[in-house]
């Protein structure tokens, strides 16, 4: 019984946070254009600092929080000559594995202390399109 009782508050730990487990504390974005070759800054919207420089086709590995409850939110601003710049947001939502993985499994550590800490709790759209207007 005790073994039981160890094997289950083992378990519990294992799984109390979900998000950092199963999606991580960083995330893979896609960006594109059309026309494809543009060149894209990314920058956190909070603090404007730039935290990667592609060209489209491509992809940004970005940090998934910026302190406990907190995400960073960032902008996507493309060039291409010829073509006026074209912006978007990339804005965070709650991920579904620390909404429902934490609330399956009874992880009150994971909901409340490490998806929190760690950023695990937020998630981005897999891809971000931005379509740029020729200059006329």
């Amino acid at each position: 019984m005790k073994r039981l009782f160890v094997l289950m508050l083992a378990g519990l730990f294992l799984f109390s946070s979900c998000a950092t487990i199963i999606k991580g504390t960083n995330q893979t974005v896609s960006i594109q254009s059309e026309p494809a070759g543009a060149e894209c800054d990314v920058k956190d919207s909070k603090t404007g600092i730039k935290v990667a420089h592609i060209t489209t086709p491509g992809a940004v590995n970005l940090k998934r929080g910026s302190g406990y409850f907190q995400s960073p939110d960032y902008r996507i601003t493309c060039n291409l000559l010829n073509y006026n710049t074209g912006e978007t947001p990339l804005i965070s939502e709650v991920n579904g594995w620390y909404l429902g993985g934490n609330l399956l499994f009874g992880g009150l550590i994971g909901y409340f202390i490490v998806d929190p800490l760690s950023g695990a709790m937020w998630s981005y759209p897999d891809q971000s399109f931005i379509s740029l207007s020729e200059v006329k």
